[in-house]
């Protein structure tokens, strides 16, 4: 049988579901209950620059719900001994061989997101829409996936923009705070975590790219097919929050997110991640003038994904460079923590494997010679990386640096300027990855400081391939 004949039984099928369960509805719904709940109470919400500010109360309202369990088994009685339904499950068996079982979870699930179109009788377009996606579930392609992401480190000065067609962030709602109801007596509600509340909200939707080549071929092919749909759209996410990283320096994390789907394999909202403590919080903000910009680099990243995120036998040291970069935001428990991981991750990106003799005069020449080319003073970037390196060495046998005010002022003055630093070079190193081997770039790098030959090839190479403006001047320090 042709698709256009299934699917047009499948759609009286339900007709036929939907006439039924409103002749069961009658003055009271047995299918739906109403209920009393407690919510918080969002007064005087108010966005400023790098945090929220409330006053929150607590308040019941009534709301309406579907009872589930009855729509279940009024479901399953309407199927029994029901000639149409057993003559759809034969045919999409036979075109697919897919056992009867997960057909009919398919169908329950189909149902459940027709529900309330279902009772209404508005079901006929959404409907239509539905037995498409049933059918791109059989046929193992893509639907349409969303992803809901709370996201640290930024502030928007508008309510909000667009990445991409398919992409928006926004400033967060009372509506995406997340409580806790107390269980005590009074029943309050708190906010959950307040020590940590992301003021941004990232909203993607796309239809992610999957070959059916990339499916295996196993018993659980469909849950495999549903979970490859999500892990693309975790990947999304992680470019998006990526090119945020590096436009300016911020603690950007992803803290907790929100999937769903339109496929009907699994039925409703998966989440992920919880919110973590950031131990060096730096936030900046974003104009309408920065979109073009940051969006120019999660392009690059796309372009770039082959190069740095596709599983290889030796793990490529720009992903080593950002893990060490992250921790200095996540698990420093020190300004000198913070610079031990900001060396850590420019040793990544400048240094090669093996020997331990003159090491940080060879780090700080490389980076500088490199931000020379992007306009940066080169002997103020020794000096960074000179002082940086003196203190990561104190701190990894044990010192600190001291205890009295204007040491600690120095010191994490000294913590941005390094991190800026580590940006920018992962900045630069995204762009010339592909171009030329790393190897062959700290070779070139080496002989730029003794001749002009090798400084005009690295010159050439840089004004060739880095597209990216690299900002002299940020919002958290003056030109280094």
């Amino acid at each position: 049988m042709e698709d256009s004949g299934i699917r047009t039984k499948i759609l009286n099928y339900f007709n036929d579901f939907s006439e039924e369960i409103r002749k069961e509805i009658g003055e009271n719904n047995p299918f739906k209950e109403t209920y009393e709940k407690l919510i918080p109470d969002f007064k005087e919400f108010k966005y400023n620059k790098g945090g929220i500010s409330y006053q929150m109360g607590s308040k019941i309202v009534k709301r309406e719900k579907i009872d589930f369990i009855k729509i279940y088994f009024f479901f399953k009685k309407f199927n029994e001994n029901n000639d149409k339904f057993e003559e759809i499950l034969d045919n999409l068996n036979k075109k697919y061989g897919i056992e009867r079982q997960f057909l009919n979870r398919l169908f329950e699930n189909l149902m459940y997101s027709l529900i309330e179109e279902l009772l209404e009788a508005k079901a006929d377009e959404k409907l239509v829409e539905k037995i498409q996606i049933l059918f791109n579930d059989l046929e193992l392609k893509p639907s349409k996936c969303y992803g809901k992401a709370w996201i640290d480190g930024i502030w928007l000065s508008q309510e909000e923009y667009l990445l991409e067609e398919n992409i928006k962030i926004r400033r967060i709602t009372p509506e995406d705070m997340e409580y806790v109801q107390r269980p005590d007596y009074y029943g309050s509600i708190t906010p959950l975590h307040k020590f940590m509340e992301p003021t941004t909200i990232l909203e993607v939707n796309l239809v992610p790219n999957i070959s059916k080549e990339s499916i295996i071929k196993t018993d659980d092919k469909y849950f495999y097919f549903k979970g490859l749909m999500e892990r693309e759209l975790m990947i999304e996410l992680d470019y998006i929050s990526l090119a945020l990283k590096l436009y300016r320096l911020g603690s950007v994390f992803i803290h907790k997110v929100e999937r769903t789907s339109g496929s009907l394999i699994q039925r409703g909202k998966t989440i992920s991640g919880d919110f973590q403590r950031i131990a060096k919080r730096v936030i900046y903000g974003i104009k309408e003038c920065d979109i073009p910009k940051i969006t120019n680099i999660l392009a690059l990243i796309k372009e770039k994904k082959d190069y740095l995120f596709v599983p290889k036998k030796n793990l490529e040291p720009f992903i080593i460079a950002l893990q060490r970069f992250n921790n200095a935001f996540l698990n420093a428990e020190s300004n000198e923590s913070s610079i031990m991981f900001v060396i850590s991750c420019l040793e990544a990106l400048f240094l090669e494997g093996g020997g331990s003799s003159g090491i940080s005069r060879r780090l700080k020449q490389r980076i500088s010679i490199l931000l020379k080319l992007f306009g940066f003073n080169p002997l103020g970037i020794s000096k960074i990386i000179r002082d940086a390196y003196d203190i990561r060495s104190k701190y990894s046998h044990g010192s600190r640096v001291g205890s009295n005010k204007e040491k600690i002022k120095d010191v994490d003055e000294l913590k941005i300027k390094v991190m800026e630093c580590a940006r920018i070079s992962l900045l630069i190193y995204l762009q010339l990855v592909g171009n030329i081997r790393r190897e062959d770039l700290l070779i070139l790098i080496d002989n730029s400081l003794l001749d002009d030959v090798s400084y005009n090839k690295l010159n050439k190479l840089v004004k060739d391939n880095c597209r990216i403006e690299i900002p002299i001047r940020t919002n958290q320090i003056q030109q280094i």
